[in-house]
């Protein structure tokens, strides 16, 4: 099993890295793809809801509770970002929300299923 520490350190990286990369100015794109940026939004909470409840869950009794925390978190996380990107030359999206939103549910969901199937294979062996 990895260790709380390296959890919690890729933990932390991660939000870091989401904080600076929503919040520093745009490069021109050279390839205009259309709402690409919902799909980083999506795979970035994605990440964040499973590590979030990764290290939330070892702390708490119940799953559920756990799980509901974690999207709530990333939620408002995702909200105080779009909220200061107003301040740094960038456009507050409620899509952009939304991707946040639907990204830290995927990812929580794939953490509780995936510890879930973990305890069953250890309590089979």
């Amino acid at each position: 099993m990895i260790s709380r520490n390296l959890r919690l350190t890729v933990l932390i990286a991660i939000a870091l890295s989401i904080l600076i990369l929503s919040l520093i100015p745009r490069a021109p794109q050279i390839i205009e793809a259309k709402n690409i940026d919902k799909l980083e939004h999506y795979l970035a909470y994605l990440i964040l809801g499973f590590l979030l409840f990764i290290n939330i869950n070892e702390e708490s009794r119940n799953r559920y509770i756990s799980g509901i925390i974690t999207v709530i978190l990333c939620v408002l996380y995702g909200g105080i970002i779009e909220f200061l990107q107003k301040y740094t030359g960038r456009t507050p999206d409620l899509l952009d929300l939304l991707a946040d939103f639907a990204g830290s549910l995927s990812g929580t969901a794939t953490a509780l299923f995936t510890i879930t199937i973990f305890v069953k294979n250890e309590r089979n062996q």
